[in-house]
């Protein structure tokens, strides 16, 4: 997969994300993380019988022998619904965190909030 197929796939998620046409739901079961890596919020959903999960998840990124930073970071991947092992990493583009971003105004009921608080 290149990172321009990539790209386009994502773009096609946002805007189905956006017309309500894919619904994503928090996801709290298993992940594959390596044992420097911890996940911050994730999402998943089921579209043309795959598996998909988007996540924030923060990574050591170590500067010396005893001295690291968490990173920031997000992943979007196919994954094993009934055992939640990771089945293909998407390649890191810039608009992974956009697709988050949108799935997160999506599940927080931002407007719906906006709507009914003006009028």
């Amino acid at each position: 997969m290149t990172q321009t197929e990539t790209i386009k796939i994502i773009e096609k998620l946002i805007e189905l994300t956006q017309h309500k046409n894919v619904i994503w739901l928090n996801y709290n079961g298993n992940m594959t993380l390596a044992s420097h890596e911890k996940c911050e919020s994730a999402y998943s959903t089921e579209y043309l019988n795959k598996s998909i999960r988007v996540y924030k998840y923060s990574y050591q990124y170590w500067t010396d022998e005893d001295t690291y930073h968490w990173i920031d970071d997000t992943r979007f991947e196919f994954y094993d619904k009934t055992y939640g092992t990771t089945l293909y990493i998407f390649p890191k583009v810039t608009n992974t965190d956009e697709l988050l971003t949108t799935i997160m105004y999506q599940n927080s009921g931002v407007d719906s909030f906006y709507s009914q608080m003006f009028k």
